[in-house]
């Protein structure tokens, strides 16, 4: 499971893991989805 690429600490990645056993492909995608949001907003310089 590639959490880590996302800085999750490994328990963490390991109860996400567990959260999403079935739906693994979603919960990275979801993951990816956030990170690339915060990402901007902080390269725009907003927080919110």
């Amino acid at each position: 499971m590639p959490y880590g690429l996302y800085g999750y600490s490994s328990a963490a990645a390991d109860s996400i893991a567990d959260d999403h056993r079935t739906t693994g492909v979603t919960a990275v995608s979801n993951a990816a989805a956030v990170i690339q949001r915060t990402n901007g907003n902080i390269v725009k310089g907003k927080v919110t």
